[in-house]
């Protein structure tokens, strides 16, 4: 999923969701309203049950500031993760194998970092 929604988002330079909604898309996290990243097929996908409680803008915006996150705080992971998807590695293993943790460990971690900023 992430080279769905949330990689389109980050390769089209926001495709307007994340800078348009940003705080908005915080505040969101930070009451624990938000998508859950999936393991299996790909990172983000809008068609997952749970992205239907928040809606599409806003799943729009949570996926691509996720990306951003990981492009930012992991960069040679992120990188690493491109490559495997541009090869055609399974989401789950590339992922596990780029950045040595798990997505919904790395998720938590980003909603960790911004109730702390």
């Amino acid at each position: 999923m992430v080279h769905r929604e949330g990689l389109a988002i980050y390769v089209s330079d926001g495709g307007g969701a994340p800078r348009n909604y940003e705080k908005e898309t915080i505040d969101m996290f930070l009451q624990d309203k938000y998508f859950i990243p999936e393991a299996e097929g790909s990172l983000i996908n809008r068609s997952l049950k749970t992205t239907a409680p928040i809606g599409p803008r806003m799943f729009y915006s949570q996926s691509g500031m996720f990306v951003i996150y990981l492009a930012n705080t992991y960069p040679e992971n992120f990188k690493t993760f491109l490559v495997g998807i541009q090869k055609g590695k399974r989401f789950k293993e590339n992922f596990k194998a780029s950045f040595g943790k798990s997505v919904a460990y790395i998720f938590q971690s980003y909603i960790k970092s911004l109730k702390k900023a």
